[in-house]
């Protein structure tokens, strides 16, 4: 429908038309910075962020308020499994199912690290559904959620001491993981690695390193053409992968 929407430190959700630039609509209700907005199948906004709330909207009214433990930096969906993830400050990741028309139902809490915060999450819909994080103790860990039981994480891609990982993006073939990775002195690195079809991760190397001026905060492939797009402070790159 040619619709944007927005999440901003200014506690406010905002809608707009794409092409008339025009303000549809405000949505408030949260205290403190908006931090994470995903989209569910049905259309609702799901918002979460600096109050420690997880709030779910359906027509501009938030008809679902959650508090969490912490801080949530980071919302990931699993629509297949209707499932709501939510990377939290502490180091832990709040499971919810979206299946029930009364609302959140917790599901489980991961561990992702030790007083690490999850900055990043994507969830793969492969063969086995795989949970991604990252978080700030440098590590990108992986989960099985293709079943009910919940395991502590099924292995860990990358370990960087002093470093953080402030994104994480997957190619719509789901052959290749991209990871931003922030270290003090280095500053700028964007990790690849490939996935095969037994979702066995292997790590290809390390680039970008030249072309951004500070940390990658984002990187996404497009829906339909695939092309990369990564950002860092003031700059917004396009590329066409090689990989």
């Amino acid at each position: 429908l040619g619709r944007l929407v927005s999440a901003s430190a200014d506690h406010s959700i905002r809608v707009w038309d794409l092409d008339t630039g025009e303000c549809l609509q405000t949505l408030t209700g949260h205290q403190g910075g908006i931090k994470a907005l995903v989209v569910a199948r049905d259309g609702s906004l799901i918002s979460a962020g600096e109050d420690k709330t997880v709030r779910v909207w359906r027509n501009g009214t938030c008809v679902h308020t959650i508090e969490t433990s912490s801080v949530v930096n980071v919302l990931a969906l699993s629509l297949s499994k209707s499932l709501l993830f939510a990377g939290l400050n502490n180091g832990f990741i709040s499971v919810w199912d979206l299946s029930h028309d009364a609302g959140l139902t917790k599901r489980a809490t991961l561990k992702a690290g030790e007083y690490s915060g999850v900055r990043s999450m994507l969830v793969t819909a492969g063969n086995q559904l795989l949970l991604i994080t990252g978080d700030d103790s440098g590590s990108v860990k992986y989960w099985n959620i293709s079943h009910s039981e919940w395991p502590s994480s099924k292995g860990v891609l990358l370990a960087k001491e002093n470093s953080k990982v402030s994104s994480l993006a997957m190619d719509n073939k789901e052959t290749s993981v991209l990871v931003g990775v922030y270290k003090r002195l280095l500053k700028k690195k964007l990790s690849v690695f490939t996935k095969s079809q037994d979702d066995e991760f292997k790590f290809r190397g390390e680039t970008l390193e030249e072309h951004h001026g500070d940390f990658v905060n984002a990187i996404v492939f497009t829906r339909n053409s695939g092309i990369l797009v990564s950002a860092s402070e003031k700059l917004i790159k396009v590329w066409t992968p090689v990989f």
